[in-house]
């Protein structure tokens, strides 16, 4: 897209755009249910301004309505206050960690257990379908990884902090988790 912003042809107003390696992201706004907006590209410079902050020293995403603290030791999403109400979303003495990653590798018994459990009829087909016919005779395990690197992420739309782990032997599993929070809006995308 040619331009620095694009023009709603039905109200007229500008909003702005962000083109990062061709893919286009703007805020659309009233779109009527199982209709569609118009929009042209022009080379009005948009207002740009955010409620989006992103505090880079103590982890934190914050927007007129949450604010999000990230716990990079842990891995995980230490707090979500919601600021109308003031009210903590997260369970502070939870000992997983909210979005954390977490990687369980289960016995033979226990997944065999597990298939009986739910499969009444007896079948020997259920334990291929639903359960580890190929486990080896290791002992369970879970491992709660810590990220390596952090990075954040900023536009007039969406502020994220990404957290990367590396492979482990004991998971065996390179992995980012992304918690998002966009300009106006009351949820927090978490990726993995």
């Amino acid at each position: 897209i040619k331009g620095a912003a694009l023009k709603d042809v039905e109200t007229g107003n500008i909003l702005p755009l962000r083109n990062m390696l061709n893919i286009v992201r703007f805020k659309a706004e009233k779109i009527p249910p199982l209709g569609y907006k118009t929009y042209i590209p022009v080379d009005t410079i948009a207002d740009n301004s955010s409620d989006l902050r992103i505090d880079r020293n103590q982890h934190i995403l914050e927007n007129t309505l949450l604010k999000i603290r990230v716990d990079p030791g842990q891995g995980c999403i230490s707090s979500i206050v919601d600021k109308k109400s003031g009210r903590e979303l997260v369970k502070q003495d939870s000992k997983y960690g909210f979005g954390g990653y977490m990687y369980e590798r289960f016995t033979k018994e226990i997944a065999a257990g597990y298939t009986d459990d739910y499969v009444k009829s007896g079948f020997e087909w259920a334990l291929y379908e639903l359960g580890k016919p190929n486990l080896s005779d290791a002992d369970y395990r879970r491992v709660q990884r810590q990220p390596m690197r952090i990075s954040y992420q900023e536009d007039p739309f969406k502020a994220s902090i990404i957290l990367y782990a590396e492979k482990e032997d004991a998971s065996g599993h390179d992995y980012s988790l992304i918690i998002g929070l966009y300009q106006d809006q009351s949820f927090v995308e978490i990726t993995w």
